[in-house]
Formats: C-alpha cells, sequence, structure tokens
C-alpha cells in the first residue's frame, strides 16, 4: 500500500458501510464532500498512505468548509423559528379554544414543525444523524446544536429557551389550565 513515501492524489479511495469505493480523483472527492456523500469522519486512503485516516486529515479542509457555507446558504430557518416559537403558540391556542390540555397541542406542534425541519434541512443537502431525531423531546438541545452544524446564529434557540419560563409562569399566574 506504500508508494515509497510519494502520495498519488490521483487515486483515492473511501470507506461506506463497510465497503471500499473508489477510486476517484481529487476532484470528484471535493464533489462528494460537496453533495455530502462524505464527511469529514469518512475514512478514506490513497495509493502511498499507509493507514485509512479520516478526510479530514487527508482532503484539503477548504471543500469541507466550502460544501459547509454552500449548504448553509440554502438553509431556510422558517421551521427552527417555529419549533423556537411553539410554547407559546401552543399556550395561546389553548387559552383562545378553551382546550384545557396545554401539553397536548405542545407536543403535537413540535412533532408537526420537527417533521418539517427534518424535511428542509434533507432539501437543503444535509445528511441527517442520529442528533437531529433528538428534537422531538429536547427541542432547546435540538435548536442549539441545529444552529451549530448548520453554520446559522442560535437566536432561534435561546427564544425557546426563554419562552419556556415565560409560558409556565403565565399558566402559573393566571391558572390557565
Amino acid at each position: 500500500m506504500e508508494n515509497n513515501g510519494i502520495l498519488d492524489s490521483s487515486n483515492w479511495w473511501y470507506i461506506k458501510n463497510g465497503k471500499n469505493i473508489g477510486p476517484y480523483n481529487e476532484s470528484e472527492m471535493n464533489e462528494l464532500i460537496h453533495c455530502g456523500e462524505i464527511d469529514r469522519k469518512t475514512p478514506v486512503w490513497c495509493t502511498g498512505m499507509k493507514n485509512w485516516c479520516d478526510a479530514d486529515t487527508s482532503l484539503p479542509s477548504l471543500a469541507f468548509d466550502k460544501a459547509a457555507s454552500e449548504k448553509a446558504k440554502h438553509v431556510n430557518n422558517r421551521f427552527a423559528w417555529a419549533l423556537a416559537i411553539v410554547p407559546f403558540a401552543a399556550y395561546i391556542f389553548s387559552v383562545l379554544t378553551g382546550f384545557s390540555n396545554f401539553f397536548h397541542i405542545f407536543i403535537l406542534l413540535n412533532l408537526i414543525f420537527w417533521g418539517f425541519d427534518q424535511d428542509n434541512l434533507r432539501i437543503s443537502g444535509y445528511r441527517l444523524s442520529g442528533w437531529m431525531y433528538s428534537g422531538m423531546w429536547m427541542v432547546p438541545v435540538y435548536l442549539f446544536v441545529r444552529a451549530n452544524r448548520t453554520d446559522k446564529k442560535y437566536g432561534y434557540a435561546i427564544w425557546n429557551i426563554v419562552l419556556y419560563p415565560v409560558v409556565f409562569l403565565f399558566i402559573i399566574l393566571f391558572k390557565s389550565f
């Protein structure tokens, strides 16, 4: 597997689902990074390397930075903001309709907007992993992680955290439920 210590960057391979896939040239590898097929932790190898290593230590990091910034441009935050205001929206809906079970409305709205946000991220080219499913039950954590992974600001996550105590204060003060 060694080629006198000289790397041949025209023959790259990567591992997916336990299978070696390749060879690809550097330009093709950059395209695979851009479309999300290869992420920073995907094992890669090229002729001249002794061992497989993570893509971010072998391939130019510029490809990852460019891919991330391109994806971030196309991510719409409307559903993240909708998730952020769910506590308040559920409270208002419950008060206006007289529906006494705030928590049913709260959970239903969280699931609806979380599902829409998942579709939005997929359409924008993000590969969804296990962390994304935390959004069903831990919305504040999900919103912070989402902002971090999509290179967005944390405004919607902060609003979500602020609205929880405000809504519960309203519930206590006005004994709405």
